[in-house]
């Protein structure tokens, strides 16, 4: 309504008009919140940041022939990725918050689900390109699940403590 009368619209009815459509499409308060929950957790917003990140991590596969500084430097590009996305740390914060709203941890799930797999190639790629090999009985999919938690621990630590937090507080 205020933006018809910023453009110098002052019909009255279609101004009524319009304030109806937006009650009704907005202030029902479980409608609003849900709709609000699937904007912020849009697959779209988390996959781009992750396949930059990946991208950035690829290149410094090619750079870096040490795997422990191979480590340390993929760690710190992906939490400084991940950090430095208001996105991303609003979601985790939100995530973090209501730890048993459904609606958000399905949201969640599928986020984690679609980039599950491109984190996995990119480990079996990490692992073929140094000549490392996982723990008897593990899989790479077990190693994201575990290095995607690491992450989020690390997030949590970096927001919480930006100026003390490195890399090598993951690996510690």
């Amino acid at each position: 309504v205020g933006s018809l009368a910023a453009n110098e619209v002052f019909d009255k009815d279609l101004a009524g008009v319009i304030r109806r459509e937006f009650d009704q499409c907005c202030h029902v308060e479980s409608h609003f919140r849900q709709d609000l929950m699937a904007y912020l957790f849009r697959p779209s917003v988390y996959l781009e940041r992750a396949y930059q990140s990946q991208g950035d991590i690829r290149e410094l596969m090619q750079e870096t022939d040490d795997f422990t500084q191979f480590v340390v430097s993929a760690a710190s590009k992906e939490v400084s990725s991940a950090s430095n996305d208001p996105v991303v740390s609003l979601g985790s914060l939100v995530a973090a918050s209501l730890p048993r709203d459904e609606h958000v941890q399905d949201l969640m799930a599928t986020v984690n689900k679609m980039s599950h797999d491109s984190w996995t190639a990119l480990y079996d790629e990490a692992l073929i390109r140094y000549g490392q090999r996982l723990n008897e009985g593990l899989v790479t999919q077990d190693f994201t699940r575990m290095a995607a938690m690491l992450t989020e621990g690390a997030l949590a630590h970096a927001r919480s403590s930006p100026a003390g937090f490195t890399s090598a507080d993951m690996l510690a």
